[in-house]
């Protein structure tokens, strides 16, 4: 499997970051008298001496990345990283190594990016690469990255390569390191990614475990979908991963998710309130008033927990103002029969229904005598 990326700089590996904030001697062997210091986090070169700091335990790197940021303490640079080391001494010069140097001038606008060579023997033989007239940065730290594959070497600065070049396989083999040539520097986050270093498999299983800790069930519909989504993403990452870098891009990804899970919309109140409604008998209520309850109780009936709980509250308002709007129909009253008001009406349509009925008798009286 091709896992070499010239665009990613990716490798197979683990990733050890050495932030200087503990002791030097545990992770350098230092040539050179004073010349690093730890100083607020950072590893200080002295101006006076050529600095030589090789990290300890890697001795027979091939292929891997080496990075660290670099930041000047003055108005001039000359200071980089140590490739395929090993025959260091205090002599000044004297390493068998390929040295990737960052150099300025006082005050310059531009840098350079070199790529010596040295032995133990003759020391300085060389320059092998040169990137010239390259801008200076406004925040003066430099992030210089060295990645070495099968004997060929890139390097960029600040996520920019500058140069490419390629060295006899058998002899891209050693150790790695800080070099500093009488310029004082600040040195930090210096990091080596190789297969030597076992994979930090905790980088992406520790954010894994909570987000399998979540209740899936407290997450609305498209957030539950895209929790399953990229905790499938995660675990296969753990599973086939080769190098920490796809462990913190996975890690950071699946982080960006949880981040921008939503809960489910609370419903609580609302359902006490339908349940109220549902409870009204709409017939002791004006039509009108009832048509416009009935709206607000489906509008109400239609929410769900996916829904955003600024339109749930709303429906809630809408649901307690319409049912407190309800106007009642108007009640007749019971009547009493000895009420002049109801007895003078039936004592008229009584008188009415009499005078008509002697009428017809008179009528029908006078139509038999003219047959006789």
């Amino acid at each position: 499997m091709d896992v070499w990326f010239w665009e990613s700089t990716s490798v197979r590996g683990g990733k050890d970051v050495y932030t200087f904030d503990g002791n030097l001697d545990s992770d350098f062997t230092v040539f050179g008298e004073e010349a690093f210091t730890l100083t607020n986090g950072a590893l200080k070169s002295d101006p006076r001496v050529e600095g030589k700091a090789l990290l300890n335990g890697y001795d027979a790197l091939r292929d891997f990345r080496v990075e660290v940021d670099i930041t000047p303490n003055s108005t001039y640079l000359n200071n980089g990283i140590y490739l395929f080391a090993s025959d260091a001494s205090e002599e000044q010069d004297k390493i068998n190594a390929l040295n990737v140097q960052l150099e300025r001038s006082s005050n310059s606008e531009t840098f350079t990016v070199s790529l010596f060579e040295f032995s133990s023997s003759g020391g300085y033989l060389g320059v092998l690469s040169q990137k010239t007239g390259i801008e200076w940065p406004k925040d003066e730290t430099l992030h210089l990255r060295v990645v070495v594959y099968e004997g060929s070497i890139a390097v960029s600065v600040n996520g920019k390569e500058h140069l490419r070049y390629a060295v006899d396989e058998a002899d891209a083999i050693g150790a790695v390191g800080l070099r500093s040539m009488l310029c004082s520097a600040n040195y930090d986050n210096f990091a080596l990614t190789c297969e030597e270093i076992g994979l930090h498999l905790s980088l992406l299983s520790e954010p894994i475990e909570v987000a399998e800790s979540l209740d899936p069930n407290a997450y609305k519909t498209a957030s539950r979908q895209l929790l399953s989504e990229a905790l499938t993403k995660a675990r296969n990452v753990l599973e086939n991963a080769v190098c920490d870098d796809e462990l913190e891009t996975a890690a950071a990804q699946l982080a960006q998710t949880l981040a921008e899970l939503e809960e489910k919309s609370d419903l609580s109140a609302l359902a006490e309130e339908i349940a109220k409604a549902e409870s009204v008998d709409l017939d002791a209520y004006t039509q009108e008033s009832g048509a416009a309850f009935t709206q607000a109780l489906e509008r109400a009936r239609g929410m769900t927990s996916d829904d955003d709980q600024t339109a749930i509250d709303e429906a809630l308002a809408a649901l307690r103002q319409a049912r407190e709007d309800l106007v009642p129909v108007e009640k007749q009253p019971p009547q009493n029969p000895d009420d002049p008001k109801v007895v003078w009406p039936w004592l008229v349509f009584s008188a009415v229904i009499a005078v008509i009925a002697v009428g017809g008798i008179v009528a029908a009286v006078a139509v038999g005598k003219k047959k006789r």
